[in-house]
């Protein structure tokens, strides 16, 4: 009876130990989150309280990454989205989201972006989202021909993609081919009749050839997002160029209504109230500008050029010193000094 009751508790002990070796994983593990905790909101509380009850059900881990992300937290969904790649690594959309949030961070890593957009094509090659993603990074470094493979994978397998038109006419314009350029975003826009980036660019490059089908991209951009203050200071600047200063202003001051710190908007508002002498004005728009870019060397020499013609000398020379300062090549002040 001894020999049995030994041998039943050795049983237990073993079974004991297999059940602590099997179990899920620990509620105080890696990514425990108390939804206790008020540090985090309603919703990851929510989560995590869900992700306790059940610690190793994945999705929850991806879940709560998404819902980090959508609070502009994203060392938080960085980790939980690692976690999640660690318990099912050939999840593809892991891979795909975790090169989506370290996009989002101030210092762009970008070694670890691509790979975690290749690792997501390598799981599922026909993941166009990867692809575009990949394809928009490459462009950023300036690798166009492999940008661009991955774009015609994407338009293979879907004429219609208009984001793989978008990005392959940006690739086309950085490399200066400007009518491919202009093929491109036009493809774009017959595939998605509301790209407002598409009628941007192609707004702006056919204002760069001085044709005034940019004021119809201009105007169709503005239609699509009346708060679009690219497309606003955009046709400024053309009208601007167009030598159509009121109506360029007109749209100057919407841009800084929507946008206070835009810089060029408020520089270009005290440029044409220098054309027309109206210098105080001018004066308080290069203030503006300096308050919002101290490093900005051109408007100290405008705000000098404004006292100059106004017969205050010393106060013109200090500013055209200021700009040296700044910028000791601005040819403008150099000259102004000499």
């Amino acid at each position: 009876m001894k020999i049995s009751s030994f041998i039943m508790f050795a049983v237990f002990c073993t079974m004991g130990f297999y059940f602590i070796g099997c179990s899920p994983i620990n509620e105080k593990g890696e990514r425990f989150i108390s939804d206790q905790d008020t540090s985090f909101s309603e919703d990851i509380r929510s989560i995590s309280k869900r992700i306790n009850d059940k610690p190793n059900e994945v999705k929850l881990y991806a879940t709560r990454a998404n819902a980090f992300f959508y609070e502009d937290n994203y060392n938080e969904a960085i980790k939980d989205i690692n976690y999640a790649i660690k318990l099912e690594p050939k999840e593809a959309l892991y891979h795909f989201k975790k090169g989506e949030y370290l996009l989002m961070q101030d210092t762009l890593k970008f070694k670890e972006v691509r790979a975690s957009f290749e690792e997501a094509l390598k799981l599922q090659p026909n993941f166009p989202e990867a692809s575009l993603n990949l394809a928009k990074i490459l462009i950023a470094r300036q690798e166009y021909n492999k940008a661009e493979e991955h774009l015609s994978n994407v338009l293979y397998k879907d004429k219609t993609n208009a984001q793989a038109y978008f990005y392959r006419g940006i690739s086309r314009k950085e490399r200066k081919d400007t009518v491919a350029a202009v093929d491109m975003f036009t493809q774009a826009l017959i595939h998605k009749d509301d790209y407002l980036e598409a009628c941007i660019q192609l707004g702006d490059l056919y204002a760069a050839r001085g044709n005034l089908l940019a004021i119809q991209y201009f105007d169709k951009a503005m239609q699509i997002d009346e708060y679009s203050y690219e497309a606003l200071y955009s046709k400024g600047l053309f009208l601007q160029k167009k030598q159509q200063y009121k109506d360029a202003l007109k749209h100057y001051e919407r841009v800084v209504d929507i946008n206070p710190g835009h810089k060029l908007a408020h520089y270009n508002m005290a440029y044409i109230n220098l054309l027309f002498e109206n210098f105080s004005q001018a004066i308080a728009f290069a203030d503006k500008v300096i308050d919002l870019d101290p490093a900005y060397d051109n408007a100290y020499y405008l705000k000098g050029l404004c006292l100059d013609i106004q017969g205050n000398k010393s106060q013109a020379k200090e500013m055209y010193e200021k700009t040296l300062e700044v910028n000791p090549n601005n040819a403008l002040a150099l000259k102004a000094l000499d």
